[in-house]
Formats: structure tokens, C-alpha cells, sequence
């Protein structure tokens, strides 16, 4: 089976590219939306998030991802590697449950959706990496669009990789700027590239 890495900055378009994925039948886990399942109440991030940052925690004990968001990019970036340490090995445990199902289910390939790809250093547990990529001003329209103020957006921003950076230790580059049937060729000719390399 193959395992792929698709990573990119914020706003690049991965959401839409894993829609495409799933629609081709290719399964994709999603780092972002464990991340969220791991902070929401029951989640085994959920205890240790409420010890470590209690002004982040709403009245009826759930984390605000809000106050949460401006504390680690904003106001204070050193805890940034604080939730990083208590996220990233959970994350990572999912990741790994995900693929050995995959495996289990004699999948020809599957996805990772990672936007810290490169930043936590996985490169060596995927067998390709795609980067989603998309102009800057497209990017910060659609994080406007969300209602991230443009500090709130640089900041993040700053504290990943740089695009082109990812786009040169990237096996394939996948631009949304250029529209949903250029991205799904692009797509399905690495797929079946990849499926009959196996």
C-alpha cells in the first residue's frame, strides 16, 4: 500500500483536494479534524489542554479553539510547542490506527492529510508527498473570507514552513489556484502512477 503525505500551508485548498480523494475512493485522514475530536470533550487531549491553558476553557468545560488560536500565534507564541507536545503524539497515534486499518483492508493507497508535514519532521513514513499550493493573495482572501484578521493570519503563516520551501521537498505540486479539473487530473494520473509502481 501506498502511503501518501498531502501537506500545504493554511488556505491552499487541502480540504477540497481530500474531497477529491474520497470521491475517487481513496482514503484520507485528516490531522486537522483529529486534532479537534482529541480537544472536544472525551478527547484524550481534553484534560491535559484544561490543566495546562484554563483561561482557554469556556463556562460548560469545552476548550475555546478561538482563545486558544490567539494565545499560541498571538499573544503568547512560547506555548506554541506546549499544545505542539501534547497534540502531535496523539495525532500520531491516530495517524498510525488509520493506516493499519487501511492495510487490513488491502487499500491500494491512502492519504495523510498533514499541513505540518515537513515542520514535524515525518517525511520518512510516506512514499510521496503532494503539496497543495495557491498564491499568496488567494490565501489571504479565503483566510479573510474565514474571518482571521490579517495579524491573526500572518502569524500563522509565519510559524509554518514557507510555501516554496514545501513546494521543493514536495514530489508533486497540486495548485488550486488553477481550478477543481486541473487539480483532479493532476490527481488521478499520480494515483494510477502510483498504484502501478505496487
Amino acid at each position: 500500500m501506498k502511503i501518501i503525505g498531502l501537506t500545504g500551508s493554511i488556505a491552499s485548498g487541502k480540504s477540497t483536494t481530500a474531497r477529491m480523494l474520497r470521491r475517487l475512493r481513496i482514503p484520507v485522514f485528516d490531522s486537522d479534524a483529529a486534532a479537534h475530536d482529541l480537544m472536544g470533550k472525551g478527547g484524550a487531549a481534553h484534560p491535559i489542554l484544561c490543566d495546562v491553558f484554563p483561561d482557554c476553557v469556556d463556562e460548560d468545560g469545552s476548550i475555546n479553539r478561538k482563545k486558544l488560536g490567539q494565545k499560541v500565534f498571538e499573544d503568547v507564541p512560547e506555548f506554541k510547542p506546549v499544545l505542539e507536545g501534547i497534540l502531535h503524539p496523539l495525532i500520531r497515534l491516530a495517524t498510525n490506527r488509520f493506516i493499519q486499518t487501511c492495510q487490513r483492508q488491502r487499500r491500494r493507497a491512502c492519504v495523510i492529510d498533514i499541513p505540518l508535514l515537513f515542520e514535524t519532521g515525518a517525511e520518512d513514513r510516506f512514499d510521496v508527498i503532494w503539496c497543495q499550493s495557491v498564491p499568496k493573495t488567494v490565501q489571504m482572501r479565503r483566510l479573510r473570507g474565514r474571518g482571521i484578521t490579517t495579524r491573526k493570519a500572518n502569524a500563522i503563516l509565519k510559524a509554518q514552513m514557507p510555501q516554496r520551501q514545501k513546494i521543493r521537498r514536495s514530489d508533486l505540486v497540486l495548485n488550486s489556484a488553477r481550478g477543481y479539473n486541473h487539480v483532479m487530473r493532476h490527481i488521478k494520473t499520480a494515483i494510477c502512477r502510483l498504484v502501478r509502481e505496487e
